[in-house]
């Protein structure tokens, strides 16, 4: 394969990744919406869409690995392999583009968690409250340290 063959599979597999990253982006979004909501059936088809948009990126990646390897640029980083392949400079931009829309799910992504991690505290301090079992109470005294405050008693039992 030439220069020109590497510059046009290179080319599709940006397309395809930066396709793919949009529909994981837009995943992330209705993922957050789910979790806003506490709608879990659409939180569960959102992460299982998510989770399918992912293993995509993952295969397109390889696939751009695997491109790579096949070149002439085997021991090159990425943006020289794209420099040899594409001397006009013309799917930097693509690149570029494509590294801002993965940052952008890694953002959506960790927010999420976030989110989720916050709703499964407010859960767990509601069913200590209910089941009566005393929560940390850790608190810290004027001096910086830690104590351990008497939690008192339930205020009722489910």
């Amino acid at each position: 394969m030439d220069r020109t063959e590497y510059r046009k599979k290179l080319g599709n597999l940006l397309s395809d990744q930066a396709l793919c990253a949009e529909n994981l982006l837009t995943t992330l979004k209705d993922e957050r919406e789910a979790l806003t909501n506490r709608n879990a059936e659409a939180l569960k088809q959102a992460t299982d869409h998510k989770n399918l948009f992912i293993l995509e990126l993952e295969k397109l990646e390889t696939e751009r690995s695997v491109l790579q390897r096949q070149s002439e640029q085997t021991q090159a980083s990425f943006k020289d392999f794209l420099g040899w392949c594409d001397p006009k400079h013309q799917l930097e931009q693509q690149w570029a583009d494509l590294l801002i829309l993965v940052e952008d799910c890694k953002k959506a992504n960790e927010t999420n968690g976030a989110m989720l991690k916050t709703q499964e505290q407010q859960v767990n301090t509601v069913l200590s409250i209910l089941c009566g079992i005393p929560q940390d109470q850790t608190v810290y005294d004027a001096s910086g340290n830690k104590r351990q405050d008497d939690p008192g008693r339930p205020l009722a039992k489910a």
